[in-house]
């Protein structure tokens, strides 16, 4: 299973023709994964995936973390590399981290877990981190979260026509998703946005609630 992360050359050439029409009421790059609370919902912001390496998070604690050995840790919930994302269960790690959509872009409206079968990290899924020079790698991440190139799927879109509304050819989905941290406590979580205040790519803002019951 391929799943790029960088456009070819000749999308990469519209991405820096293009200009934005969207809201930048967000910190700077120099705040980084800064984060806000709104009734018992969190919001993290401008947390800095561009740099072609796994940025791991933890619900718990709100914030980013470096664990040593990401297969065993169980300090991490979910890891962002550009649009990939990977959980800390199935293939990718040892806890208990899956994923279900909502089938929603409200994250309000979705009040508890949806019924169905959660999808759990994958091996075997080649990322393409550039094209000049070409660097691909193949590793275990969560096919239901990673979207790309012409997908409706994951939480990131990309294509031509997401431009200009966005800055270049990436554009969140907003598909709000229920997922399950490494201790096996339910999230809801949207991504919003993967644009800094400067429309540089890379730089995710996302939403999250923590259940202990299943409600939201």
């Amino acid at each position: 299973m391929k799943m790029n992360l960088f456009l070819p050359a000749l999308l990469a050439g519209m991405v820096t023709l293009s200009s934005c029409s969207k809201d930048d009421n967000k910190s700077s790059e120099q705040n980084q994964g800064g984060a806000s609370t709104n009734g018992g919902e969190k919001k993290i912001e401008n947390l800095d995936a561009s740099k072609k390496q796994w940025v791991y998070f933890s619900f718990e604690k709100g914030t980013t973390v470096t664990p040593t050995t990401p297969e065993t840790d169980l300090t991490w919930d979910v890891a962002f590399n550009s649009y990939a994302v990977k959980l800390n269960g199935g293939t990718s790690g040892k806890g208990q981290a899956e994923a279900i959509s909502a089938d929603s872009k409200d994250f309000a409206a979705v009040t508890k877990a949806p019924t169905g079968t959660f999808v759990k990290d994958k091996e075997g899924i080649e990322l393409t981190l550039s094209y000049r020079p070409i660097q691909t790698i193949t590793t275990s991440a969560s096919p239901l979260l990673t979207g790309g190139f012409g997908v409706t799927t994951g939480t990131i879109h990309i294509a031509p026509t997401n431009m200009p509304t966005w800055p270049s050819v990436y554009a969140p989905t907003k598909n709000v998703y229920v997922l399950k941290t490494a201790t096996g406590k339910l999230v809801k979580f949207q991504v919003t946005d993967f644009y800094s205040d400067k429309k540089v790519a890379g730089f995710i803002t996302f939403i999250y609630k923590v259940s202990t019951d299943g409600n939201f």
